[in-house]
């Protein structure tokens, strides 16, 4: 590949680039634009409209042939417009959650996105790294990777870095790693030898979709309430027609009014606006850091009733500073804050050489061998970065602070071996030539129960020493202390072997040399406070799962407003005595659980699950994807978190923090409300067209609107208004709200009810004035020109009261959607127009309506608000006393 264990050097990089290109697969041929143009007229609506155009064409209605093509072509435009935003929101999501990768360019570990590799880059490989392309491997430490995605096997394949012949096939070559399967454990260093479409997965496949459209619960509930509604509308239509035809309308009008009221009726916006709504709310969450990989977590985020959360890097700040090193005769401390590697070590206050302390160097230099992390310097954002895991890089800063830096001690202490750190297991081993010398070092870090239960000795100033169970005892006080400090603690071991040793296993990890243990600090989130206790009041409960000890767990969990309802917490060694019965009893009082392993992780889920809860739940790891699978919402890592963690998870962190998911419910609240904002706005105004034309009718009035009237006024209303609703930014009681339940469907027992009000308030005022008008002698042109402008400003006043289906409209900012402001002026507007302008009047047969019969409408029109107004200060005046 003519490239360098150092990586490639900069220029050679933009000469591959420019010959390979982008690191990816042919994307399918997308649809011309003018054929996504033509997919808004596959509509049986439009079907409808276009079959009751030509029969109006062979009837000479001319007028009403032009009206009816206009409507269907401006929908179709409408529509279009629409999907082509939401589309384009849908793109910019798909770059967001773009996969990046370590590599090794010029001499320097830096963090790209995957598309940017050429062949011949450097990569680093770690647990839980989707494979970015085909890469043959340099270095393997105990690196198995998933590859059932090529092969079907579900068995992970153990990945070697020796010769193999040349005619192996894939499931044999174990010393490559292609491209979109998955490493399960171990580490590993490999040169790209193939991107993009060159690679073994594109022969298999030819497109890789992180964001697949598919139907939400939401679109699947409004398919099913629209076939409802259809059968609905066949009959009210129906009997329309067959009505008037009773009342000696001629058959050809009854038609034509017949099919204007179903396409009134009928919100033929509505799938438009739906993905619209769902596209505008998953912007804005991506705005707020909050990436939804699955549309389906939207309107699940709605119906959240718990978040089990991790503790570190989401409500704290998983930027780890170790502040204490630990022994039971001393205590070093350790200044200076972040990944700066500056600071001084003292010890009761006084500063000290740690070149002089033999068991603090000692510590020090297990914390760098066994770590996999990498402390780097940005120099164009002059600071200090972390690569790998926060704990292991703040390990890492601490020992350059004493001298020790990274790549002096790696040359003199090379790693021949490695076990992985696993959750279950609770540490991690790597086994060290030293040069020079005829003895190799085995470095061990972990949890202070794990490392003394492996330690026979300590380290005592550079003495070993044997441990007693008197120390032992000493060192779990001195811990459990620390950790109620909200410290995050790490124990180091050590042990010398012999030089023939080159692997170690499980089995090696005995009489090992006590070196201290180490007390992190990751201050809590000073914005989690507020997060959490705004989802109490939503009716959201919060539990911290964490591996930390339970002190730490209950001093953070207190901090934050955490709390148990015995102020107790649970852990891991509590939880495994308890029966699948007892949990779920339990978790129902239990807000803190410390100690905790993946598997253990996947029992509470499951126990708040069995008690009716819909939870969401974080992770990072490649053990929590069966987790994050389970959970309602899965909630993956942005930041230092697995690629398989995020691939099985509904939404990305972004920054990693709570507050996130705060918002992320409010947002998804926000959506589903906006979506039954639109649905109430069309289907309480077009249920009032169906009914001012049954009620005339039967009342045996001459029709008051005609077709033309009937479809120009949807078009003009249900055109603008049901995108304007979409945009409805949250409101202040959103979080105030208990979670919607998962059985209620698009529309609640409210939203059916006022549809109703709506309905009649508008049949009643259009009806009156109409029939006013006839018994004063006006022409019939002139009676429907005034019921035509009521019944438009009667949908153009009841927009505002979509805004909220609970609150005033009075205790909304009135422009706080000034896309709610554009269509009351536009729709009032060519109200206006269609009766007053001579072009429009030929059009639609209106006439020229005086300044009083204009206020006499507008003041009848303005009902609406006043009776919606009362219905909503009776319903919350009854809610109160309830």
């Amino acid at each position: 590949m003519d490239s360098d264990p150092n990586g490639l050097e900069p220029k050679e990089i933009s000469i591959r680039f420019n010959k390979f290109g982008f690191n990816r697969l042919k994307e399918e041929k997308k649809q011309s634009e003018l054929a996504k143009f033509f997919t808004q007229f596959k509509n049986p609506l439009v079907y409808l409209l276009i079959f009751a155009a030509i029969i109006t064409y062979f009837l000479k209605h001319n007028i009403d042939t032009v009206i009816i093509l206009i409507i269907v072509l401006l929908n179709a435009i409408i529509g279009y417009v629409q999907e082509k935003k939401a589309e384009e929101s849908l793109e910019a999501l798909k770059k967001l959650v773009s996969l990046k990768t370590r590599v090794i360019r010029g001499g320097e570990r830096m963090e790209i996105p995957a598309e940017e590799l050429v062949p011949g880059d450097i990569v680093m490989i770690d647990e839980g790294t989707k494979i970015p392309a085909d890469i043959r491997l340099l270095e393997s430490d105990n690196l198995r990777v998933d590859e059932s995605i090529l092969t079907g096997e579900s068995v992970t394949v153990h990945k070697k870095t020796g010769l193999l012949k040349n005619d192996a096939l894939i499931a044999d070559q174990t010393n490559m790693l292609f491209a979109g399967t998955v490493a399960d454990t171990g580490h590993g260093l490999g040169v790209v030898v193939e991107i993009g479409e060159n690679t073994e997965l594109a022969k298999i496949a030819h497109e890789v979709t992180e964001l697949k459209e598919q139907p939400t619960p939401i679109q699947q509930k409004l398919a099913k309430f629209s076939k409802k509604l259809l059968i609905a509308i066949i009959w009210i239509c129906t009997a329309i027609f067959i009505v008037g035809l009773i009342r000696g309308f001629d058959t050809i009008s009854m038609f034509l009014t017949a099919v204007a009221a179903a396409v009134s009726v009928i919100p033929e916006g509505l799938p438009a606006v739906i993905t619209i709504t769902l596209a505008v709310g998953v912007s804005r969450m991506a705005k707020q850091n909050a990436i939804v990989r699955k549309m389906s977590a939207v309107e699940t985020l709605g119906q959240i009733t718990t978040i089990a959360s991790d503790k570190t890097g989401t409500l704290t700040y998983n930027q780890m500073t170790l502040e204490k090193i630990i022994f039971p005769d001393k205590i070093f401390e350790i200044t200076g804050e972040g990944y700066t590697p500056k600071g001084d070590f003292k010890i009761n206050g006084k500063k000290i050489n740690p070149e002089k302390h033999r068991d603090l160097e000692m510590n020090l230099l297990i914390s760098m061998l066994c770590n996999n992390a990498n402390l780097i310097e940005d120099e164009k954002e002059n600071a200090w970065k972390i690569l790998g895991d926060p704990t292991e890089g703040a390990l890492l800063v601490a020992a350059d602070k004493a001298g020790i830096h990274e790549d002096s001690t790696f040359k003199k202490f090379p790693r021949l071996d490695e076990i992985p750190f696993e959750s279950k297991k609770q540490y991690m081993a790597t086994l060290h030539q030293i040069k020079g010398q005829n003895k190799n070092l085995i470095a061990v870090k972990g949890t202070v129960e794990k490392i003394l239960h492996f330690s026979k000795f300590i380290d005592n100033n550079g003495k070993i020493e044997k441990l007693s169970e008197k120390i032992k005892e000493e060192i779990l006080s001195k811990t459990d202390h620390e950790a109620r400090q909200a410290y995050r603690i790490i124990a180091s071991a050590y042990r010398y072997e012999k030089k023939d040793r080159e692997k170690i296993t499980d089995e090696n990890l005995n009489n090992l040399v006590f070196a201290g243990f180490s007390a992190l600090m990751d201050p809590p989130r000073e914005e989690v406070k507020s997060a959490i206790a705004k989802c109490r009041d939503a009716g959201i409960r919060v539990v911290m799962i964490t591996g930390d000890f339970p002190g730490t767990a209950i001093a953070i969990g207190h901090d934050l407003g955490i709390k148990s309802e015995n102020n107790s917490v649970l852990s891991g060694d509590e939880i495994q005595l308890l029966s699948p019965a007892e949990l779920k009893d339990v978790v129902k009082d239990t807000a803190i659980f410390a100690r905790i392993t993946p598997e253990l992780k996947l029992k509470i889920v499951e126990a708040l699950q069995k008690n009716g809860q819909i939870v969401a739940v974080t992770g990072d790891g490649v053990n929590d994807a069966p987790i994050l699978k389970l959970a309602d919402v899965g909630i993956s890592m942005g930041r230092g978190g697995t690629d398989v963690a995020r691939e099985a998870s509904d939404m990305i962190l972004v920054d990693n923090n709570f507050n996130t998911i705060a918002n992320a419910i409010e947002e998804g609240r926000t959506i589903f409300q906006n979506i039954r904002r639109s649905i109430f706005f069309l289907l309480s105004t077009n249920a009032g067209e169906a009914l001012i034309l049954f009620v005339s009718l039967l009342l045996g009035l001459p029709l008051p609107l005609s077709p033309v009237q009937i479809l120009w006024i949807n078009l003009i209303t249900d055109g603008t208004s049901g995108f304007s609703l979409a945009m409805e930014p949250k409101h202040s009681e959103i979080l105030k709200l208990k979670p919607r339940s998962a059985k209620e469907g698009v529309l609640d027992n409210t939203s059916f009810w006022r549809i109703f009000i709506v309905a009649i308030v508008m049949t009643i005022g259009t009806l009156f004035l109409y029939q006013a008008e006839i018994k004063s002698g006006a022409s019939i042109q002139h009676a429907r020109t005034v019921a035509f402008v009521t019944m438009a400003l009667f949908q153009i006043f009841n927009i505002l009261n979509s805004r909220s289906l609970k609150l005033s409209i009075f205790e909304l900012k009135p422009f706080s959607n000034l896309y709610i402001v554009v269509s009351f002026i536009l729709m009032t507007a060519l109200t206006f127009f269609t009766s007053e302008a001579s072009f429009f009047q030929k059009i639609f047969n209106t006439e020229s309506l005086s300044l009083n019969e204009w206020a006499r409408i507008a003041l009848i029109a303005f009902s609406i608000i006043v009776i919606v107004e009362l219905e909503k200060m009776i319903r919350r005046l009854i809610s109160k006393k309830s």
